[in-house]
């Protein structure tokens, strides 16, 4: 064996490549006034979908970035809403450790440029807290199944949530696709928040 990637890895990595720069294309050719509509839409039906829990509510979240949807106000009107959002702080290669949220004003650049709270860092465990953990996706299959950036790190975060957390993604409806190229330990979502509303999977709740 000298390690090198299998005729059907390459062939996964390269369909996950052409999904992933497809959706950054559309991305990019969206208009500032649409993308606005669209993460409008995207918070309130996230807060709709977080009021069907008793509050206040632990959220997992993040700072979307680089016209991702949902938009830079994602984690505010989540603690408006009187949710107590932890955001996650990358380090090195494996799970994310967590940090509170409770203003932009206070977010530093983080490992990769992102915002990530500058209070104190709770742990990869913190994750357990969360009742919705709202997971960053590239795209999402009609059946939960989910394409993330690539880094892995939700990967070896996730095995952590507690099982009844609730795991959603927040997307456009364009990026709500038939089928995204997954592996076995990928993780499916219980639903996906579009600017069209909440679309929840069959074996989500």
């Amino acid at each position: 064996m000298n390690g090198s990637p299998s005729r059907a890895d390459s062939a996964l990595l390269a369909a996950k490549k052409t999904v992933r720069a497809a959706v950054a294309e559309r991305r990019t050719g969206m208009t500032p006034q649409l993308r606005s509509a669209h993460d409008a839409a995207i918070r309130r039906h996230l807060i709709e979908f977080v009021g069907t829990l008793r509050l206040p509510a632990t959220i997992c979240a993040y700072l979307p970035t680089f016209g991702e949807a949902g938009g830079t106000s994602l984690p505010s009107t989540l603690a408006a809403a009187g949710a107590r959002v932890l955001l996650p702080v990358a380090g090195e290669p494996g799970p994310l450790d967590w940090a509170e949220f409770h203003s932009v004003s206070e977010l530093r650049p983080g490992r990769f440029g992102i915002g990530e709270p500058s209070g104190p860092r709770l742990g990869p465990e913190a994750i357990a807290d969360a009742d919705i953990v709202v997971v960053p996706a590239v795209a999402v299959s009609a059946t939960g199944l989910r394409l993330g950036r690539g880094g892995g790190y939700y990967d070896q975060t996730l095995p952590a949530a507690r099982p009844d957390a609730r795991l959603v993604c927040v997307l456009d409806s364009a990026d709500v696709l038939e089928s995204v190229p997954t592996e076995p330990h990928d993780r499916s979502v219980d639903a996906v928040i579009t600017e069209e509303g909440v679309r929840r999977f069959p074996a989500g709740r």
